[in-house]
């Protein structure tokens, strides 16, 4: 097992993961910019019950989310050579610590976005009203731009592109129907989910001084408790591929060359 103070060294491949009700498709072309920008492969696999994996009905548990994820992986892995990072947001944050804390020896090295846990913070840090607010109507809306742009409220500090996003988001549905009942399933899962006490490795956390998700004091409290660096974004929100990529780009390609 591999000490989190180890030299880190960056992969040959990346696997990102999106976090609460989004998938891959969802990534917006930031995907393919990191790639470009750290010089590496990456790959995606969608959480249960969303994108790809749309008909399957989330599991109420981060671990059990994190083993069904993990077991899609390794044949994933199985394909490409090389090392392996791990790129996760939000939800998919919250799976990184459960992955590396049972299983350190899989990732060379992972950036850990906008995340949090029960341990981390109060309901109301994990989740401001406001963005609680927005988050509960999108889920009661049909139209499918409308929930969008319900989303992008919660999420983006990009207002002037909302509409734009939204568009191009709601027609996303023709790949991957959004179901309320798997979002809500996997809202259950994060409520109840802990932080680890510590990890083995190597983790840049990123967080957005905007973020009305996941307040980033959840962020600096974790980084205290595993001794990992921190850096936050001061315009960004919560969906921080979206608002600011070249600014993970810049500090993940800096993680790496340090």
């Amino acid at each position: 097992m591999r000490s989190a103070a180890d030299r880190i060294r960056r992969p040959d491949n990346f696997l990102l993961l999106r976090g609460l009700a989004r998938h891959q498709k969802h990534w917006s072309g930031f995907d393919e910019q990191f790639a470009d920008a750290l010089g590496v492969r990456v790959h995606h696999l969608d959480l249960p019950g969303f994108g790809t994996e749309h008909r399957r009905a989330p599991p109420l548990s981060v671990h059990e989310t994190m083993n069904d994820v993990r077991e899609r992986w390794l044949a994933l892995k199985a394909e490409h050579e090389g090392s392996w990072g791990l790129l996760a947001i939000s939800l998919g944050g919250m799976i990184a610590m459960a992955w590396s804390a049972t299983h350190p020896d899989d990732f060379d090295g992972q950036i850990i976005m906008n995340s949090s846990a029960k341990n981390l913070g109060h309901p109301f840090e994990r989740m401001g009203m406001g963005a609680l607010s927005c988050v509960v109507r999108a889920m009661l809306v049909r139209d499918p731009v409308r929930r969008e742009r319900l989303i992008l409220e919660a999420t983006s500090i990009r207002v002037d592109e909302h509409e734009a996003m939204a568009e191009a988001s709601a027609a996303l549905e023709a790949f991957a129907p959004m179901s309320v009942k798997h979002a809500l399933r996997q809202l259950a899962a994060a409520t109840r989910f802990d932080a680890p006490d510590g990890l083995h490795t190597p983790t840049l956390l990123l967080a957005a001084e905007r973020d009305r998700l996941a307040n980033r004091i959840c962020s600096e409290r974790f980084a205290a408790k595993i001794g990992a660096p921190l850096e936050i974004n001061p315009i960004a929100g919560h969906d921080l591929p979206r608002d600011d990529p070249e600014w993970i780009c810049t500090h993940a390609t800096r993680w790496f060359a340090s």
